[in-house]
């Protein structure tokens, strides 16, 4: 498992690693009532930080950190409580330095699309 296994934030908003391989990774979270904003459906904030972490589970490793320099995310239709998710990350252009990183979040149940995020990482050496 990469360097993404002490993120406590992720811990905290109980994020699981469904799958990680090689430049890619599935996390799984199933937004309860705290999750929800003002209208009653899931605030963008957890859906970017689902975003977030799918991205650095697929680009980071025990060697190197990736630490996210940009995000853009789309919200395409609602999330709702108690609905199972899936943050799907794939790496889809890589240089030395840098990377780029798309994710689909999707519900879990019926498939459909809920938003979509493109970050770009930078790639960081850890000390050993």
């Amino acid at each position: 498992m990469s360097n993404t296994k002490y993120d406590k934030f992720a811990q905290y908003l109980k994020f699981e690693v469904e799958n990680e391989g090689d430049d890619c990774a599935t996390i799984s979270a199933v937004p309860n009532g705290d999750c929800l904003n003002g209208v009653g459906i899931v605030h963008g904030g957890w859906l970017f930080s689902l975003a977030d972490y799918a991205s650095a589970v697929a680009s980071n490793t025990d060697d190197i950190a990736a630490i996210s320099s940009h995000s853009i995310i789309n919200f395409l239709s609602p999330a709702r409580e108690g609905k199972k998710l899936l943050a799907g990350a794939k790496v889809s252009a890589k240089t030395p330095k840098t990377a780029v990183v798309d994710v689909v979040i999707s519900e879990a149940e019926s498939g459909e699309i809920r938003a979509t995020m493109q970050a770009r990482v930078v790639y960081k050496q850890l000390k050993k």
